[in-house]
């Protein structure tokens, strides 16, 4: 039964097309504004991975915010008009398409999820190498329409491009929790922490964010290093997944301690200091080590998941966590399990020798740390002979030496006599200990026969 038109020319057809308010109500629920703006800026650096994958100095990304538009504007080649006609604005990845190889943002739901949470109307303007092209969309009035479709405002196509390759997107009517955000002096500061961790690598590569034109700083992922004390390494292959792991010791710094996971060069969780990685609490279990704490803060280690098809890496949609049930995640934290143990075996050493009665001055693994340099692991993983230098299959650390056994001063004198005596003798001395009696017989000869 029905109290509605009937709108289908068959009778057998049953419409189920969903609303578009229904259909951005459910993208873009879960998401919040932070990782709306990474997902944009996620888009950003796939461009700069195009033109230059292993080198990002020069590549510029601005973000500009107030209570009434937000900007997002970079230098990263622009997005080509034929992948806007056919792939960059689908709801969804289309099959076939196979887009920059080991990207972050797929041009799937990212970009369009952002852009419907942080407001009703946005504009985007690309240039690419030979074509360009300007999009205006009113949400509101699209919603209204049946058509799925966004119209281009104007375009060029098959003509080389004199204008800086880029893409600039501007967002307005501004949804009121945005809104609410941009007006927190608070949110900036979280929203800039959030972009440095998550652009930790892209940033190390040399790429330029700024956040109402205060630019990001770059975390150094840096290991201690010595001909003595280097990290451990481990590569090997799940499927079409790579995976790099290096794991060592660093700095001191109580935040910066434990497990870094990237997704194609993404920061997808880390410091990560839980069970997730191993900080089980769980020592000597092959489920893990000990639980985080203060003694392990020079930790360090950093685990690299690669895949020409993102689809394949072990993170959540949202690419703020991992999957908990992949397969190569599982593997994954095995062995990170594995390579881990002998770092805290030697960060537990040097625990004993801070809190023993080791002089200062005789602290070895102390000064052993104390002679380490600092290296970048980007550096580590530019090359096979950087590998060989720099790390081994399991982590290298000193042992301290042993300490000479100190040559007795006392010695143990023994011989018998007829209990009779041993007891008369007892009773002189007002004893019952037959020790007693022994060292002082044996001080009475030096004295009187020694000594005189």
């Amino acid at each position: 039964m029905s109290n509605g038109k009937q709108e289908n020319i068959d009778p057998a057809t049953i419409e189920a097309h969903p609303t578009k308010e229904f259909f951005i109500t459910m993208l873009t629920r879960d998401l919040s504004l932070k990782d709306a703006i990474g997902d944009l800026v996620d888009n950003c650096v796939d461009g700069a991975r195009a033109l230059s994958p292993d080198n990002y100095s020069g590549f510029e990304i601005f973000i500009d915010y107030d209570d009434t538009k937000f900007k997002i504007r970079d230098n990263c080649g622009g997005i080509d008009i034929n992948t806007a006609r056919n792939y960059a604005f689908r709801f969804g990845r289309p099959t076939g398409f196979t887009g920059v190889k080991g990207s972050v943002g797929q041009f799937g739901i990212g970009m369009k999820r952002s852009l419907f949470k942080i407001g009703k109307e946005f504009s985007i303007i690309s240039n690419a190498e030979e074509s360009s092209f300007k999009l205006d969309v009113d949400v509101e009035e699209w919603q209204k329409t049946s058509e799925w479709e966004f119209k281009l405002k104007d375009y060029t196509e098959n003509k080389k491009n004199l204008q800086a390759r880029g893409t600039e997107i501007t967002i307005q009517k501004l949804n009121k929790d945005v809104k609410s955000d941009f007006n927190n002096s608070l949110f900036l500061t979280s929203l800039k922490a959030d972009l440095e961790l998550e652009n930790t690598y892209p940033l190390s590569k040399g790429l330029t964010i700024k956040i109402n034109n205060i630019p990001l700083k770059k975390r150094t992922l840096e290991f201690s290093y010595s001909e003595v004390i280097k990290p451990a390494f481990e590569e090997y292959k799940h499927g079409l997944v790579s995976v790099k792991i290096v794991a060592g010791v660093g700095e001191e710094l109580l935040e910066d301690g434990g497990w870094y996971l990237f997704c194609n060069g993404r920061l997808v969780l880390g410091p990560e200091q839980t069970h997730i990685t191993g900080w089980t609490g769980g020592r000597g279990t092959s489920d893990g080590g000990p639980k985080y704490h203060g003694q392990y803060m020079r930790f360090r280690g950093y685990v690299f998941f690669e895949a020409d098809d993102a689809s394949l890496l072990p993170w959540n949609t949202t690419k703020n966590g991992v999957d908990y049930d992949s397969a190569v995640f599982k593997q994954a934290r095995q062995k990170m399990i594995n390579i881990m143990k002998p770092v805290i075996t030697f960060l537990n050493k040097m625990k004993e020798e801070r809190e023993g009665d080791t002089s200062e001055k005789d602290m070895f693994l102390k000064k052993q740390m104390e002679g380490t340099q600092r290296v970048n692991v980007a550096t580590i993983l530019d090359s096979q002979a950087n590998l060989a230098k720099y790390t081994t299959k399991i982590f290298q650390s000193p042992s301290p030496p042993l300490r000479p056994v100190p040559k007795p001063t006392d010695v143990t004198i023994s011989y018998k006599i007829p209990k009779v005596d041993a007891d008369r003798g007892k009773r002189h001395l007002n004893t019952t200990s037959n020790k007693a009696l022994g060292e002082f017989s044996f001080k009475y000869f030096m004295e009187m026969e020694v000594d005189n």
